[in-house]
């Protein structure tokens, strides 16, 4: 092939208009006659994937987006979004939205799967939290969803994020407070 055929088929190549929307083309490989293909079926379906899975888990999210041709020429667009519900209840597509693991989804999320109320996928992404929800225990710096870390108004009332674990163990100092004050209360004179 010479330069002046090959800039010729160059400038010949021709895209397809931007205003217009995209019909894909039939699959251009020959049937095989072995096969018995199915006369006037014209048929197809193209397929584009942009799944981002989570390392170690079977977790995926993104999107599925299929384009089927009828014998007609007429395309339908069959997109799918595979989504998962996470730890805080929310629905979560995309995989730039999950912030991590939160023990204490984990935990719930393990249970249910003990008793047999989740499959093991489901267990995963319900131990998930995203960055929306995203949270930090100010006194043992445990990382969180909002569900599990809230804000308490301490003794001193400075507001604090607490989560489950360390409310549980402020809640019984507080109650030891209260016992040994009412105990004490007999000994001690007012002013």
């Amino acid at each position: 092939m010479n330069f002046k055929n090959f800039f010729k088929n160059l400038i010949n190549i021709k895209t397809h208009p931007a205003h217009l929307p995209y019909v894909p083309s039939p699959p251009s490989h020959q049937a095989d006659s072995s096969q018995n293909p199915i006369p006037n079926d014209t048929s197809y379906t193209e397929e584009e994937t942009s799944i981002h899975t989570i390392a170690g888990t079977g977790i995926g999210f993104g999107k599925r987006k299929f384009i089927q041709v009828d014998n007609q020429g007429q395309a339908k667009d069959l997109s799918q979004s595979q989504s998962h519900i996470i730890g805080t209840g929310r629905i979560v597509n995309k995989v730039e939205d999950i912030a991590g693991i939160c023990p204490f989804c984990q935990l719930e999320a393990k249970e249910a799967f003990d008793k047999g109320l989740l499959s093991f996928q489901e267990a995963q992404s319900r131990a998930l939290y995203d960055t929306q929800s995203d949270s930090q225990c100010d006194i043992c710096g445990t990382n969180t969803c909002s569900v599990h870390c809230r804000p308490i108004q301490m003794p001193n009332d400075i507001v604090q994020q607490l989560c489950v674990a360390c409310q549980k163990h402020l809640k019984k100092q507080l109650l030891k407070q209260k016992i040994i004050g009412f105990l004490l209360s007999p000994f001690i004179e007012e002013r």
